[in-house]
């Protein structure tokens, strides 16, 4: 087996390693992926048993090298985004943009606290007046469209969504008291006009 001659193969297959990388999505680095492949290879290239198979054992280092790079990126992409947090329904909050909306860091807190007992306080409502509740205040999904989506009529509709959103209210307030009302409206759906 000479090493020269194969380290030459993996030379001439540089732009076959482009192609791969293009078609897998890393257009930005394919050149620089090929060269890693590439690298990876001629030094590894003593253990290759086969000279036939040396396409397929290229291949397998490219795979492993995008492999490698895609966590890496993953990593990187985590590292650029600790301001973030997210929260128990699952929703991401951007803690850089809470802080500059709020006055103080317990400010910011307390505004994370309360979106986590408000997911909370949707989760005692009954399925059925939760679901109801959620196409209307948050989808703004008009009540005819609830009705024949939950086959429901329009009427039981709006009253349970009504009845549901008295109960937010009132749990709301009796957590956060009387001088939070005023965020009740944003936070429970304004007043819609029934339709």
């Amino acid at each position: 087996m000479d090493i020269i001659k194969l380290r030459n193969e993996i030379y001439c297959r540089r732009d076959m390693l482009i192609r791969y990388f293009v078609r897998k999505g890393m257009r930005d680095e394919a050149e620089d992926m090929a060269g890693r492949t590439m690298i990876k290879a001629v030094e590894s290239v003593a253990g290759l048993q086969d000279e036939d198979k040396l396409e397929n054992w290229l291949m397998r280092i490219a795979v492993n090298e995008r492999n490698l790079r895609l966590r890496e990126m993953a990593q990187e992409e985590e590292r650029m985004r600790p301001h973030f947090a997210r929260m128990e329904s699952g929703e991401e909050i951007d803690l850089v943009e809470e802080a500059a909306a709020e006055k103080t860091l317990e400010e910011v807190f307390q505004s994370i606290e309360r979106s986590r007992n408000v997911t909370r306080l949707l989760y005692t409502l009954p399925p059925l007046e939760r679901a109801i509740f959620l196409m209307r205040a948050y989808e703004g999904r008009k009540y005819r469209e609830i009705a024949e989506d939950l086959k429901i009529n329009i009427n039981t509709a709006k009253s349970i969504y009504s009845r549901s959103r008295r109960k937010l209210l009132k749990n709301y307030k009796e957590i956060f008291g009387e001088e939070a009302r005023h965020e009740c409206a944003g936070i429970f759906g304004k007043r819609v006009r029934h339709e």
